[in-house]
């Protein structure tokens, strides 16, 4: 073999272990991008996740929000609609609240302030009429200390309102301390 045939042979050689590296080094490289970006793109999969649960859930109360604000246009047409300011009492003195309300229609309850019920607790609004007391249903207070709750019409015309702080579960009769009342 000629010294030329041997340089042909080496520069073969020498060719095929570059280009063996080149495609080992490539494969490295990729495999680490490829794991970098796995992650990040993981990463953003359960943020892009946990932004499209938050905005599904705001999406529901702005919904809600949009309801109550219809049903209160509707009310407000009606002459017979009354508003009636509930204040804050006992441990709910900084607690403020309204209801709009018709005896035909019924109405909304809007509160604020109200300060976090314990666990086991819930707070229950009540429709007075006379002397008799008829639960009207739980209001669900936000972190904020806001609720709104539709009010169904009575049997018969009510006089004021109240709110209690009542052990969780159907009440009967108010037995909690009143935190708002209309009167």
């Amino acid at each position: 073999m000629s010294d030329r045939d041997r340089l042909r042979v080496l520069w073969v050689r020498w060719t095929l272990a570059i280009a063996g590296a080149m495609v080992v080094g490539g494969f490295l490289a990729a495999s680490f991008v490829a794991a970098r970006y796995e992650a990040r793109l993981g990463r953003i999969a359960r943020e892009t996740s946990a932004l499209r649960e938050r905005l599904h859930r705001e999406e529901t109360v702005l919904a809600q929000r949009a309801a109550a604000a219809e049903g209160v246009v509707e009310l407000l047409r009606d002459t017979r609609t009354r508003i009636i300011t509930l204040s804050g009492r006992g441990p709910g003195a900084n607690a403020r609240g309204r209801v709009i309300w018709n005896d035909r229609s019924g109405g909304y309850v809007f509160v604020s302030n109200l300060p976090p019920a314990s666990a086991g607790r819930t707070y229950t609004l009540w429709l007075i009429t006379g002397s008799r007391l008829s639960p009207s249903g739980a209001l669900q207070v936000d972190a904020e200390g806001r609720a709104t709750h539709r009010l169904a019409a009575g049997d018969s015309r009510v006089e004021a309102f109240a709110v209690t702080l009542e052990p969780a579960g159907e009440a009967r009769v108010p037995t909690g301390p009143t935190l708002l009342s209309s009167r």
